[in-house]
C-alpha cells in the first residue's frame, strides 16, 4: 500500500481489517467481528442514535461463540499494532474485579472503553459469587442507559474508616468483545439470564468450524496497518446523532417481518426479548457499517442493507439455540436427543 492511500484511510475498515487479520483458520466472520466492535468502541459515547422516540448509544456487546481451539486469544491480540497506529490502544480495557463493589468502583473511575473477555463462561461463574450479589443486574441495566448510575452508599459506623461512597459523574458507555463455545456458554447460563435481559442484550456470532487448514498462519499484512489506524483517527471525530432518514422505509419493511418470525417461534416468550434488542442493533450495525465504509453519520441503503444481512445470521444462532430453552437441563438434553 502507498503513503498516500495510508493516509487516507482504507475504503472500508471492517473489510480491510479482515483482509489484514484473516490468516489462520477462524473463518473471516470473526474477523469481521473484531472490527465491529473496535468501531463501536471508538464511536461510543460520541455518537448517538434517535429513531423517533427511540434513544440509543453505541454500546455493542458482541459475542463470539466458536468451537474449541479457534485461538480465540490470538484473534484480538490481532488488533493491537492496528490500536497502536491509531493511537487508541488505551481503548481496550482489562480489569478483573474481586467484588461487586470494586466493579462499581472501576466502572466509576473508567467509564469508557471496550472489554475484552476471552471466556465469557468464566465472567459468568464470577458474577454468581456471593460477593457480587446483584452486579450482573447492575452490569445489564447499564446497557443503552443514559442516566448515571445511582451513587453506592455503604452503612456509615461513625468511624474514620468508613468506607466512601461510590459516585458517577456519568453513564458508563461500555463496549465488551467476548468469546465463547456453545458447550461453555450455556452451562454456565441461568434461567434468569435470558427472561431478565443479559443474554439478550449480546450481538451473538456463531462460528462454524473451520472448513481450511493451515498448519502454519502467515503473518498480517502489516502494510495495512497504517490505512486502518489512520480510519480509526478520522472516525473519533465523529460526534453527534446518526442520521436515518434516508433508510427508514427498509428498515420498517425489515421490522414487520422480524416481528413476525420472532412471534411465530414455539417459544415466543423467550424469542421476543431478543427481538426487542434486534430491533436496536440493526440500527447500531448501519451507523457502524456506514462510517466503516465512508466515515460519516448520514445512513446510507447499503448501509442498512448491510445491517439487515448480519441481522439475518443472528436470527438463525438465536432460533438454533431457543430449543435448549438456554438452560444448562435444556441444553443437555438437546445434545442428548
Amino acid at each position: 500500500m502507498t503513503a498516500p492511500a495510508a493516509a487516507q484511510g482504507c475504503k472500508d475498515f471492517i473489510s480491510t481489517y479482515a483482509d489484514y487479520a484473516d490468516v489462520l483458520e477462524a473463518p473471516r466472520i470473526v474477523h469481521e467481528a473484531v472490527a465491529i466492535s473496535i468501531l463501536a468502541a471508538v464511536l461510543n459515547p460520541h455518537v448517538t442514535i434517535q429513531y423517533g422516540a427511540l434513544p440509543s448509544t453505541l454500546d455493542l456487546w458482541t459475542l463470539v461463540l466458536s468451537g474449541s481451539g479457534l485461538g480465540r486469544n490470538t484473534l484480538v491480540n490481532l488488533a493491537y499494532p492496528v490500536l497502536d497506529a491509531s493511537g487508541l490502544v488505551r481503548l481496550i480495557r482489562s480489569a478483573t474485579w474481586g467484588s461487586g463493589p470494586a466493579l462499581y468502583q472501576d466502572l466509576a473511575q473508567n467509564s469508557i472503553g471496550l472489554f475484552i473477555w476471552p471466556e465469557i463462561s468464566q465472567v459468568l461463574r464470577t458474577l454468581s459469587q456471593s460477593q457480587f450479589q446483584g452486579a450482573k443486574e447492575w452490569l445489564t441495566d447499564r446497557f443503552d442507559n443514559p442516566r448515571p448510575p445511582d451513587t453506592v452508599r455503604y452503612r456509615a459506623t461513625g468511624q474514620r474508616t468508613n468506607t466512601p461512597p461510590i459516585t458517577f459523574a456519568e453513564a458508563p458507555r461500555l463496549n465488551i468483545l467476548a468469546t465463547s463455545s456453545i458447550e461453555w456458554l450455556v452451562p454456565n447460563l441461568a434461567r434468569e439470564d435470558t427472561t431478565g435481559g443479559f443474554l439478550p442484550r449480546w450481538f451473538i456470532v456463531r462460528v462454524t468450524e473451520p472448513n481450511r487448514v493451515i498448519p502454519k498462519p502467515n503473518r498480517p499484512d502489516s502494510r495495512l496497518v497504517p490505512a486502518l489506524g489512520a480510519h480509526l483517527r478520522e472516525v473519533v471525530k465523529l460526534q453527534g446523532v446518526a442520521d436515518l432518514s434516508r433508510v427508514e422505509d427498509i428498515y420498517g419493511t425489515w421490522y414487520h417481518v422480524a416481528h413476525d418470525r420472532f412471534a411465530r417461534q414455539p417459544n415466543s416468550a423467550m424469542a421476543m426479548p431478543f427481538f426487542n434488542r434486534l430491533r436496536t442493533l440493526v440500527l447500531k450495525l448501519a451507523v457502524i457499517f456506514e462510517v466503516s465504509a465512508s466515515r460519516q453519520l448520514c445512513v446510507s441503503p447499503a448501509a442498512m442493507q448491510r445491517a439487515i444481512a448480519q441481522a439475518a445470521s443472528f436470527e438463525q444462532t438465536i432460533f438454533e439455540l431457543l430449543p435448549t430453552g438456554m438452560t444448562p437441563e435444556g441444553f443437555a438434553q438437546e445434545r442428548m436427543e
